[in-house]
């Protein structure tokens, strides 16, 4: 006749109760994703963003935003190997941001595509963290953004004998 096994034991005594700490937030709901407008896929749109936008730099990530001439705020993540060569970590730094940017959504300027750049993380960062720092510089790089785009404005306005499309381009006038 056969022993029984450990998990044969374990079951026989009712199971293991699991401890896990308490959960912090709002309860997730199964299923919780970004839904494919929320997220910028191409790389032409990443370019554009660098291109276009305005940067914000905190002690987590850079931010870098521009406006997408919709109404909705599209998320990008750029977290390359010069945050830590261990795969493991930069996912986990994806993640935290990507989920902080599901919660705080209604928070986050309207109208802008945004590239969150990771940097030299802290050794743990906290979803709290991850947070509080994408609508603090989310906000600060759109007002930058906007503060540009009103600049150039008044440069092409103030420009004589210039059209709508070169005044629309940076740089001295011709």
């Amino acid at each position: 006749m056969l022993e029984p096994t450990m998990n044969d034991q374990i079951q026989a005594a009712g199971g293991i109760e699991r401890q896990s700490a308490p959960a912090t937030g709002p309860p997730v709901r199964r299923g919780a994703r970004l839904h494919p407008w929320m997220r910028m896929t191409k790389g032409r749109e990443y370019s554009s963003v660098y291109r276009r936008g305005s940067r914000a730099r905190g002690n987590l990530v850079t931010i870098a935003a521009a406006p997408n001439g919709s109404g909705g705020t599209r998320l990008g993540l750029s977290i390359g190997k010069k945050v830590d060569k261990r795969a493991v970590v930069r996912n986990r730094l994806r993640r935290l941001f990507r989920e902080a940017f599901r919660l705080e959504y209604d928070r986050l300027p309207s109208g802008y595509d945004l590239v969150v750049i990771g940097s030299t993380p802290k050794p743990v960062v906290t979803l709290v963290d991850a947070r509080r720092e994408l609508v603090k510089l989310a906000v600060k790089a759109a007002r930058r953004s906007e503060d540009r785009q009103r600049e150039e404005r008044e440069r092409g306005a103030a420009a004589s004998g210039t059209t709508g499309a070169e005044a629309a381009r940076p740089g001295p006038p011709a």
